[in-house]
């Protein structure tokens, strides 16, 4: 099976940096794979009204500053009488779909639009009252960096003409003036479980949800972080999100870091030419994927 691979964009906004802002991002799923009849396969008996959509935002009290990485918790129960399934882990995410739309309902990015239906693949069976997690970097495909007031949806759509939705949710989020020292406190909690493994405790992310959300950084303050990231392990998504910094600070390291000799100045010279633009991999992942039973 192929990756999806399609590319999304940040357009230009006009307005006051301090103007309210309104915007639903909207997570789709399609299914079921019995609507596409000449497509046989693993979701042929995928029962969508079984299946309820929650959303949950990672943060302690209902706001973020601007330019500070979002989390969100989505979550999916089995609310019928039977067990049904859902595409397991990364053959989920092309099932599902991330945008971002402002104020007066225009999109201002998102994640590909799905063209079809998936066509094999593995799946969780979830059991009447179980639900299955995971955690979406939303600041992956939308710059938050406006203060105002968000609302975050996650949606639920059908695999048939028109992709009608069948379960949603929904929870707002407020944007505060940037706070360069909040910015900081939140990158570095993100870090810490990447610089010493042993660090991590129950509550913090998977691994790599913070390794995402540090790309999702468009500040200076990021730039350490990235630096690192590229000097220990080599990698080339650190690269593209440390070009995506776009500051005189941010280049002037990419350069100093192209001149070494080592796998860090390869890979720094290998992207050079790389687009910069996000991807999919940027807002979606599957990794510690929990499941939680009926009590």
């Amino acid at each position: 099976m192929s990756h999806l691979e399609g590319r999304m964009q940040y357009p230009q906004r006009s307005g006051s940096a301090s103007a309210v802002a309104v915007a639903v991002v909207v997570l789709c799923a399609t299914a079921p794979s019995h609507t596409w009849a000449q497509v046989p396969g693993p979701f042929d008996d995928l029962v969508l009204d079984q299946l309820a959509l929650r959303i949950e935002l990672v943060t302690p009290d209902g706001s973020i500053s601007a330019r500070e990485p979002l989390l969100a918790r989505i979550s999916l129960q089995n609310v019928g009488e039977s067990v049904t399934s859902v595409p397991m882990g990364g053959l989920l995410h092309p099932l599902l779909r991330l945008s971002v739309l402002d104020a007066d309902g225009n999109e201002i990015g998102g994640t590909p639009r799905r063209q079809g239906p998936l066509r094999s693949g593995m799946v969780w069976e979830l059991r009447p009252g179980e639900t299955r997690s995971f955690i979406w970097v939303v600041t992956g495909c939308c710059r938050l960096s406006e203060p105002g007031e968000y609302t975050v949806r996650v949606e639920l759509v059908a695999c048939t003409e028109g992709f009608p939705v069948v379960a949603a949710d929904a929870s707002v989020i407020r944007v505060l003036p940037y706070d360069g020292a909040r910015l900081q406190d939140a990158c570095e909690a993100l870090f810490l479980p990447l610089r010493a493994p042993a660090s991590r405790d129950a509550n913090s992310p998977p691994w790599a949800v913070c390794v995402r959300a540090l790309y999702s950084v468009h500040d200076d303050l990021v730039v350490p972080y990235l630096e690192w990231m590229i000097a220990e392990w080599g990698a080339p998504r650190a690269c593209r999100a440390l070009r995506r910094v776009d500051t005189p600070h941010a280049h002037a390291v990419l350069e100093a870091l192209s001149r070494r000799t080592d796998r860090a100045g390869e890979v720094v010279r290998a992207t050079a030419g790389a687009s910069t633009a996000p991807t999919v991999r940027d807002v979606v992942g599957f990794e510690g994927a929990e499941a939680t039973s009926p009590e």
